[in-house]
């Protein structure tokens, strides 16, 4: 009895979860789960990191090896065009109804910000 007592009250209900919402797109971090429209999106882990780090951080430039540093730490071998990659595979999966990826806008020579309320 003591272990479920213990479990019930690590566990976070779901009306209580720190729930960061935007537009039409919901990120529940508790639970790594992201939904559009009410419709889970399936993103992978470093699209999610990304998605939660622009999310927690609205209208911030992020260059690119900041990016990086975030997503695959200092052990990490590849380059800088990875975190396009990453962006690419996140804009096409936050695009919205016309096609048109509105949340994360390229800043040109810099790198990229999370526009929180898209034109």
């Amino acid at each position: 009895m003591a272990r479920v007592r213990a479990t019930l009250r690590r566990t976070v209900p779901a009306d209580q979860q720190n729930v960061i919402t935007f537009n039409n797109i919901e990120i529940f971090p508790a639970a790594r789960q992201v939904k559009k429209n009410g419709r889970s999106i399936k993103l992978s882990p470093r699209e999610y990191e990304l998605l939660l780090l622009f999310a927690q951080n609205p209208n911030r430039v992020f260059s690119r090896d900041e990016i990086l540093d975030h997503l695959c730490g200092q052990n990490f071998f590849g380059g800088r065009k990875t975190v396009d990659i990453y962006v690419s595979r996140l804009r096409a999966r936050l695009a919205d109804e016309s096609g048109k990826p509105r949340l994360i806008k390229t800043v040109r020579g810099t790198g990229y910000i999370f526009n929180f309320d898209p034109e």
